[in-house]
């Protein structure tokens, strides 16, 4: 280790003792009130930010229809979508007594059991709750698409189908009357014009001028869609705009173009040329407002830099607070978010809980922990997630301490949204490999990539990236691995694969910005060519050999790093620990130690044996008193 780097270790090991709080009980110290990750939506949007304490105060039993997001904060493609929802938010905020925009984080630990509740089973998730929704079997309609105007015209069929609406809606339905003179029979007295747009069947653009305009009390607007009654209303072809006073006098509008914000604009224009304000009213809904941020979230986020800081130029380490929390974050979230584990499912969880009972990096109290949990899974024939959840939590408690950190160290992110457990599940993986290529505890090459392939396809929140690695997984013939070195090299080659997509993508951070890894600093041998070259075949790029020789050295134990540790007293045994405990193996064979204990055993029992026959015969050479009077 170059001194450089013998600094930051320092520290970075003088950092974490001077600054970070002393360690309680882990499962005593959780809060569910608050999270290490606060999501992708703040108080600067316009995005009501949900959580199990507000969701059912918000969204049941409304005067307006919601529009929710069910999102993982460590899915990349639910960070992708997050500034359209955004956008979305911002062009519909004058609808917001109609309509909110709202999303809840599913990867914040407090949010688990409501978003199992509500069948999440894949992220991004987008419902519509209608208003005066109070059903909790009924879990919303589900919305599909990715761009902002088809979430928006989907939100729009949302409302204009609703059945029973509050008073204060706009009128969404297409209008129906064929006769102008009956046009103002059910409307308010204080409306003095009624616009109709004459629009396509499948166009929404008259509901949204509808939805934007809603709160001028004075104009009404209203969408034709049916050729027969625009004629009957005497309108002119499609598209128009017609405005219809109290007098039933039709006044045809010339507009240049028929899209949404020209029509709000000529409508805008005309009623305020007759003394009508046009000034739209920005209705505020009552929702919990975000609390404020505490000393201890300063300080947490204090730290986080702190620890960015000191670890960026470090990425040949790989830390044990890392590898800890990705396996707790898939126990314990991503796992039990599924109301039934059945089938195909079940049969990748066991095997996946199976391969981390062998190679996990947890301490003794972590194995018996997850040998339980194995234990648990392959006797029950189908598993609830409720339960999963409430079992795990007590097999936690029954062998704790379990884990010795809860936080990320290599993987902290310079956002609190970026790296962190995508990053974290990869050194996990490769952990895994590389433990079983040196274990002898089984001859599948496969076992850990078939673990790795199940848990990615049934468990991993993000189901762009899941569709993503079984898609690579069959391209790069991930049933083709022969050897366990071969599963390493092949979950590498499937890392830089995922690298080279996600380079440049908004999921990336600027501050760790995705490689070819290993570069040039970290393992010089490790590629035949100088990176100089330009389009380097990457079939000669690599000298494999000596890339399994940097893996197998980096995730070996004596390279896992300890730094940001909490709880000592869960941690594996040292290194120095394990070759004291191996020393007589290493020396003699199974046989040797067989006899040998045979042997001790044997001296044993001599020994018993030889004490028990001097008792006697000394007993029997004591002199009694009457012995001086002569033999009796």
């Amino acid at each position: 280790m170059n001194r450089k780097k013998f600094f930051l270790y320092m520290s970075f090991c003088l950092y974490i003792k001077l600054c970070a709080p002393m360690h309680v009980d882990q499962h005593s110290q959780q809060d569910e009130s608050r999270s290490d990750n606060p999501g992708f939506y703040g108080a600067g949007d316009k995005v009501v930010v949900l959580s199990k304490l507000n969701f059912k105060d918000v969204i049941f039993d409304q005067e307006y229809g919601s529009y929710v997001e069910f999102y993982n904060s460590y899915c990349g493609f639910c960070r992708r979508f997050s500034p359209t929802w955004k956008e979305l938010a911002e062009d519909v905020d004058t609808w917001r007594d109609v309509a909110i925009i709202s999303a809840i984080d599913c990867s914040a630990d407090e949010n688990n059991g409501l978003c199992r509740e509500f069948e999440v089973m894949a992220y991004p998730t987008v419902r519509y709750f209608s208003p005066h929704h109070t059903d909790p079997k009924k879990f919303g309609i589900p919305a599909t698409g990715q761009e902002r105007r088809a979430l928006r015209k989907q939100l729009v069929n949302f409302l204009k189908n609703e059945t029973i609406v509050p008073d204060h809606w706009p009128i969404l339905k297409p209008l129906t009357q064929t006769n102008n003179k009956i046009l103002y029979l059910d409307v308010k007295d204080i409306v003095e014009f009624i616009f109709i747009i004459n629009l396509d069947e499948n166009s929404t653009v008259g509901h949204e001028v509808a939805l934007d305009l809603h709160s001028i009390e004075q104009i009404l607007i209203r969408q034709v869609e049916s050729e027969h009654i625009a004629s009957k209303l005497g309108l002119t072809p499609k598209p128009s705009l017609t405005v219809v006073n109290r007098n039933n006098e039709l006044i045809p509008m010339t507009i240049a173009e028929y899209d949404r914000r020209t029509i709000v604009n000529v409508i805008q224009r005309f009623a305020s040329n007759r003394g009508i304000p046009t000034v739209i009213n920005m209705i505020q809904v009552s929702t919990p407002k975000a609390a404020l941020a505490s000393d201890d979230d300063i300080m947490i986020r204090r730290q986080n830099e702190e620890i960015v800081n000191q670890v960026k130029n470090m990425r040949d380490v790989v830390f044990q607070a890392d590898l800890e929390k990705a396996l707790r974050y898939t126990l314990f979230h991503e796992i039990p978010k599924f109301n039934e584990i059945v089938g195909e499912r079940k049969v990748a969880l066991e095997r996946y809980i199976s391969v981390i009972y062998r190679y996990s990096p947890l301490g003794q109290n972590g194995k018996r922990f997850l040998q339980a949990l194995r234990e648990y899974v392959i006797e029950s024939d189908e598993i609830n997630g409720n339960l999963y959840e409430v079992k795990i939590k007590e097999l936690e408690r029954k062998f704790h301490p379990v884990f010795s950190s809860d936080r990320w160290v290599g993987c902290q992110g310079s956002k609190s949204t970026l790296r962190g457990f995508s990053c974290g599940l990869w050194f996990l993986f490769h952990y895994l490999t590389v433990q079983a290529a040196d274990s002898e505890y089984s001859t599948d090459p496969l076992e850990v990539l078939h673990a790795v392939h199940g848990y990615v396809k049934y468990f991993f929140g993000c189901s762009d990236c899941s569709e993503h690695f079984q898609s690579m997984a069959a391209q790069q013939k991930i049933w083709s691995v022969t050897t366990k070195d071969d599963a390493i090299l092949w979950l590498w080659m499937a890392h830089n694969t995922v690298n080279k997509r996600l380079r440049k993508d908004p999921t990336e951070d600027p501050t760790f910005p995705k490689i070819k890894f290993p570069n040039a600093e970290m393992c010089p041998t490790c590629r035949r060519r100088p990176l100089t070259y330009p389009n380097v075949n990457n079939k000669s790029e690599w000298d494999k050999n000596e890339v399994l020789e940097f893996f197998k050295r980096i995730y070996s134990p004596s390279n896992i790093s300890r730094l940001g540790v909490e709880n000592e007293r869960a941690l594996p045994q040292t290194l120095e620990a394990l070759r004291e405990k191996r020393l007589l193996r290493n020396v003699f064979t199974d046989l040797d130690m067989r006899v040998g204990i045979f042997l001790y055993l044997f001296c044993i029992g001599m020994m018993i044996l030889a004490v028990k026959f001097f008792v006697r015969r000394r007993y029997r050479r004591k002199m009694y008193s009457h012995d001086f009077l002569g033999k009796v």
